[in-house]
């Protein structure tokens, strides 16, 4: 089974991670292998039928092999690009950790499970980023617990109760907070800004948007469907998250970390999450396009990021003052992953967006929110023009022979990942590549099989 396969591999990887943990170099080696060999057995791994694993079943789909092939491949590239900047064991560690839980999560057919293994991500992203993360953790427990809750309450309750909106409440809290809906950005966004560049993609990416999909898809197949689908409930969760992504546009503008500039574009587009829970099932299909692509192109940006971070010796923007003359190869390494996940008219994340935002808004205000999705990118336009200016003393002195390769080496492997993205945009088009939007519509992962 693929899962079961990721699942193990992913383990196996973090073992040897922590009996490396001792050597930095070695523990991220270790943890390039273990997910590229994850990324490699999905992508060969011949689809099976479900398989019973004591109560639960577990199912490959398109949409499986997708998901666990571009988490575990992008975070392999993060891996490396660390190994050649700033390597610790830390982060491959939890990555690989991270792998495993998603590919379970993924297939079970029982969301108590799934749900808790996709917020106990989040709590272990926390965990690698090595700092008193009260107000976070606290966050991320009360997440499991909200999400946790409301499945058990809705299995007790009858299908046409009106407590039924108690569940409901439940998971929309659960989100709201997990993919850091104004006004609950305040622990996801301090996270962030002070956690490493690397553990970003974690904290603020793969683990709160998986968790997003299975909640949405709980929610909106599962007894609560009828709750969300009421038109009150359908306006409250489009304003959320309408403003939510535009307020997000605008903090774009303003933000000075290169780690808080990530963890507001993960929240823009996260909260389009909130839009799938009250679109209903029908938005499912755009929803996984999105964001599978999303997580692809924050992954890439947070290993630009980390490369750039490295060269310029800061992650201040202020202070990255004439990367481009530094780091010449970063400019198109940061161009290609932003215009990827932008899209055009026509493309899956474009439509997709669109299609999200049409689906429970007028036409004015859907508009709106996907002008405002997609000017997230405008915020990297300060980032290029830091990249024009002179660079400062500090920055502008020569590398070392070794460090010099390392970073061209970086920053090449930045550029792959960007083009990585690119490549899935364009083949979600074309027949038989992925599949992933064709599995989407009818994938049901609580239901019996």
């Amino acid at each position: 089974m693929i899962a079961l396969l990721a699942a193990g591999l992913a383990a196996l990887g973090a073992l040897a991670v922590v009996l490396a943990r001792g050597w930095p170099r070695g523990a991220c080696l270790a943890g390039v292998v273990a997910l590229s060999a994850v990324t490699a057995a999905v992508v060969v791994a011949p689809l099976e039928a479900p398989v019973a694993l004591g109560e639960a079943y577990l199912v490959d789909a398109p949409l499986t092999r997708l998901w666990l092939s571009g988490m575990a491949g992008s975070l392999a590239l993060v891996v490396l690009v660390a190994l050649l900047v700033g390597p610790s064991s830390t982060f491959p560690m939890v990555a690989c950790v991270l792998v495993a839980a998603t590919g379970l999560s993924l297939a079970l057919s029982d969301p108590t499970v799934a749900l808790i293994l996709a917020a106990g991500g989040g709590l272990l992203s926390l965990a690698g980023a090595g700092r008193a993360w009260e107000g976070p953790y606290r966050q991320a427990a009360v997440v499991a617990g909200l999400a946790v809750g409301a499945v058990l309450l809705a299995s007790l309750i009858a299908p046409t109760s009106p407590a039924l909106v108690l569940p409901a409440i439940l998971v929309v809290g659960a989100v709201g907070l997990r993919v850091g809906a104004v006004p609950l950005q305040v622990a996801p966004l301090r996270a962030a800004r002070t956690a490493p560049l690397t553990m970003v993609p974690l904290l603020s990416v793969w683990a709160p948007y998986l968790f997003g999909l299975l909640a949405v898809a709980w929610a909106t197949a599962g007894p609560v469907a009828g709750v969300l689908d009421t038109p009150a409930v359908r306006d409250a969760l489009a304003i959320v998250g309408g403003l939510t992504v535009v307020l997000a546009a605008l903090a774009m503008l303003v933000q000075d970390d290169l780690g808080a500039l990530l963890g507001v574009h993960a929240i823009g587009d996260g909260a389009l999450v909130l839009l799938a829970l009250a679109g209903g099932a029908a938005a499912l299909p755009a929803l996984v396009a999105w964001l599978i692509v999303s997580g692809l192109a924050r992954t890439a940006l947070a290993a630009w990021s980390v490369a750039v971070a490295s060269r310029m010796g800061s992650r201040r923007i202020d202070e990255t003052r004439g990367w481009i003359r530094r780091a010449p190869l970063l400019l198109p390494a940061l161009v290609v992953p932003v215009v990827a996940g932008v899209g055009w008219p026509g493309s899956p994340p474009f439509e997709a967006r669109r299609l999200i935002a049409e689906g429970v808004m007028p036409e004015a205000a859907a508009l709106l929110v996907t002008g405002a999705s997609i000017a997230l990118a405008m915020g990297y336009l300060r980032l290029a023009w830091s990249g024009i200016q002179r660079a400062d003393d500090a920055s502008d002195l020569p590398a070392h022979r070794a460090r010099r390769a390392a970073g061209w080496s970086a920053a090449a492997l930045v550029l792959v990942m960007g083009a990585l993205v690119l490549v899935v945009v364009v083949g979600y088009t074309a027949e038989g590549f992925t599949e992933a939007s064709a599995a989407a519509a009818g994938w049901r992962p609580f239901q019996a099989r």
